[in-house]
């Protein structure tokens, strides 16, 4: 692991919209990526943090780089290398202000995959209860709880 050092770069930041839309809204989703109307970014200053392989280790990526936001602590860009160093993953982290936790929150995470074209999507927002207040009931996090719950 290695601090590179701060900058200021473009990063996902209050994305309000993202908080109180679904994740399946099909003027935000796009075959390849989300929406570009649907992103809010702004200019922040975040830590620079790279994660490379051990020598005589194996993983199926050689090398991470993690954008940390100064203010929220929250990694919210991540570039992901293969074995030849070359670009294959990214993730975006969408984050939105939660009046009732207060503070900053994910609202959306998006893992997208440059060789196959695909994107995955991890939604805290959109339809059901959020947990900030109050605990989950118990089962909340058992398998056949979580299986009721799932989209494909």
């Amino acid at each position: 692991w290695e601090l590179v050092g701060k900058r200021e770069m473009l990063i996902p930041y209050n994305n309000q919209k993202m908080r109180y839309n679904r994740c399946d809204d099909p003027q935000a989703l796009l075959p390849y990526h989300i929406s570009p109307h649907a992103m809010r970014f702004e200019k922040h200053r975040v830590w620079v943090v790279e994660a490379r392989l051990k020598q005589d280790k194996r993983h199926i990526y050689k090398r991470r780089t993690f954008y940390v936001d100064e203010d929220t602590w929250s990694i919210v860009l991540v570039d992901i290398y293969d074995k030849n160093d070359d670009l294959w993953r990214f993730t975006m982290r969408f984050s939105a202000y939660y009046e009732e936790m207060p503070g900053m929150f994910s609202s959306l995470d998006a893992y997208h995959d440059l060789q196959d074209g695909a994107y995955f999507l991890q939604c805290s927002a959109g339809e059901g209860t959020e947990f900030f207040t109050e605990p989950p009931p118990d089962g909340y996090f058992t398998p056949a709880s979580i299986r009721k719950r799932m989209k494909r």
